[in-house]
């Protein structure tokens, strides 16, 4: 390793950023026993014992360390951690390791299962190979947790204690597996839900660092030990289910910088500022910028004169929460129809907008770190092969726009009164889309964002849908997205409104 990447590296990084891999149980049991026994501190020992005991959650590999008022215990398959609250009692939980070993897939749409697994998203499964029921897809994060980790999910306290799924469920050799926020699941093809049992992420946490040597687990293909030195960069910018995960190890570029290639982007470390962290102009090397147009009249619109474009609708919200022209750099044409997707480029990556998605999760970066990848590979090097998720998918029918217009029937909402958000849909033609299902975000301060039940719209192409918000700030300004696609197209809109200045 480069001097420089390894002094960088030890500056200023917590060595638990540095090793995020994935993890399955070969044919036997997840460890135990590893090393010492080490004694529970008192409210780890009850969590421990309210959620499946040493049994699940496997045995400690180390003792109960505080730091800051923060006590944490690594356990086989888990880390528990204890601090302070609001109150008396503290915050007993796991640790998220699912984030920070770097498990996080993008989001998937709901969808029909894939083979050799039992999940059906958005409903029950009851006609699975295993009976297993309640399989469900989370809105939170974009991904469905497969039935037959149910009975798993369920025992450890459902998703307060294990988190939301942040991968699809997914099949090697003879075993699947799936992460989580907190934990990850094992269990052998074809098996009950109710013989999956943890795989060793608290072990996975700990290897590369405290020399643990944990016998019963493999590396999986595609998911290699890779250091991860920009994880502190890209985590509040929503980590690898935005970037994709390292394909390359961190190396020392000729213009002296540290670079990392991801599927989604190129991250680097210049010089002259070890300390900051930067993207690639991957789509300025695309081409040259679109023709330039006027500044949008809509509300919402961003407008670059430097560059000629404007920023809108979903894209201008996830610019502005994603480190805005620093981390994305500035647009180079207009959001526009391509294929299935709403995409616009910019001189770092390009943003596309699945109407597929729930809307808080719609906006992707298209994988040109990938491509950069491949393009980059010598003439004896192994370019890493698509991934399924990553494969376009299939247009709709009419691959159209149809127009969609949204509205709140109170601009500035009186006190104590609901709010009606009034939607209507037409289709390309101008006649009302009768049935239409438009799926409705809305964001507010206490909620943050939310997605109520649409009525399908009626025979004049319209929905009404009302909303009780005794939880808002005076003066908050709460906004709303509708996305609609089917077989007539796919359309967007966008509004807002004002809370009283008397809100309680």
């Amino acid at each position: 390793m480069p001097r420089r990447l390894r002094n960088w590296i030890a500056a200023g990084l917590p060595l638990l950023l540095l090793g995020g891999f994935a993890l399955a149980c070969s044919s036997r049991a997840a460890p135990a026993n590893v090393g010492s026994t080490y004694p529970l501190a008192p409210p780890i020992q009850q969590f421990v014992e309210e959620h499946g005991g040493l049994r699940l959650l496997g045995d400690p590999l180390e003792p109960a360390i505080e730091v800051d008022g923060i006590a944490r215990q690594t356990f086989s398959n888990v880390q528990v951690i204890f601090g302070p609250s609001a109150g008396t009692s503290g915050y007993t939980g796991l640790a998220p390791l699912g984030w920070r070993l770097g498990l996080a897939q993008p989001p998937s749409p709901a969808g029909p299962p894939w083979p050799g697994t039992a999940s059906a998203p958005n409903r029950d499964v009851g006609a699975s190979p295993n009976k297993d029921v309640g399989a469900r897809y989370f809105d939170t994060t974009g991904h469905t947790l497969d039935a037959g980790f149910v009975s798993l999910f369920q025992e450890l306290g459902g998703e307060t204690v294990v988190g939301a799924p942040i991968a699809e469920a997914e099949a090697y050799d003879d075993q699947v597996i799936q992460y989580f926020e907190n934990v990850g699941m094992v269990r052998n093809m074809g098996a009950a839900s109710s013989e999956a049992r943890l795989l060793p992420l608290g072990a996975a946490a700990l290897k590369e660092f405290a020399g643990h040597t944990v016998e019963g687990f493999r590396i999986l293909p595609g998911r290699e030990i890779v250091l991860r030195p920009f994880q502190l960069f890209v985590v509040p910018l929503g980590g690898e289910a935005i970037f994709g995960r390292p394909l390359s190890e961190p190396t020392l570029t000729q213009d002296g910088a540290i670079e990392q290639v991801y599927e989604r982007a190129i991250l680097y470390s210049p010089e002259n500022a070890p300390g900051e962290s930067y993207l690639r102009p991957l789509g300025a090397q695309l081409g040259p910028p679109d023709a330039t147009v006027g500044p949008s009249v809509d509300s919402d619109s961003i407008y670059f004169s430097s560059t000629g474009h404007n920023v809108r609708w979903a894209f201008a919200y996830f610019f502005l929460n994603h480190g805005e022209e620093r981390i994305l750099g500035r647009p180079l044409e207009e959001a526009k129809l391509d294929g299935a997707f709403l995409s616009q480029r910019f001189e770092n990556v390009v943003l596309r907008y699945d109407f597929t998605l729930p809307s808080h999760l719609a906006v992707q970066l298209e994988p040109l770190g990938r491509d950069a990848y491949v393009q980059r590979a010598s003439a004896g090097a192994q370019p890493i092969p698509p991934d399924p998720d990553l494969a376009s998918t299939p247009p709709p029918a009419a691959n159209v726009w149809v127009t969609v217009q949204a509205w709140a029937e109170h601009p500035s909402l009186p006190s104590f009164v609901p709010q009606r958000i009034i939607v209507r849909v037409s289709r390309p033609d101008g006649t009302p889309w009768i049935g239409a299902r438009p799926i409705v975000a809305v964001t507010t301060a206490a909620r943050g964002t939310f997605f109520p039940l649409v009525q399908p719209t009626d025979v004049q192409g319209s929905s009404v849908l009302v909303l009780e918000l005794a939880d808002l700030l005076p003066g908050e300004i709460v906004n709303f997205e509708v996305a609609i696609a089917g077989e007539e197209g796919i359309g967007y809109a966008f509004g807002q409104f004002a809370a009283p200045l008397d809100a309680p």
